[in-house]
């Protein structure tokens, strides 16, 4: 049981850190209008990763 909970953290913290570099790319690329856009986009991915992981 306690592989799941560790593939779990591992799973979100890749797929955390995988949205905080797309929101920044997207943030940087798009100029500074869309960094609240990137950051809601990122912290929306975060939520559903978090609501599936407890299925």
């Amino acid at each position: 049981m306690r592989h799941h909970w560790t593939m779990a953290l591992a799973t979100f913290i890749l797929l955390g850190l995988a949205a905080v570099v797309s929101a920044s790319a997207i943030a940087s690329s798009a100029g500074p209008d869309l960094r609240k856009e990137g950051r809601a986009m990122m912290v929306d991915a975060q939520y559903r990763l978090a609501l599936a992981l407890r299925r």
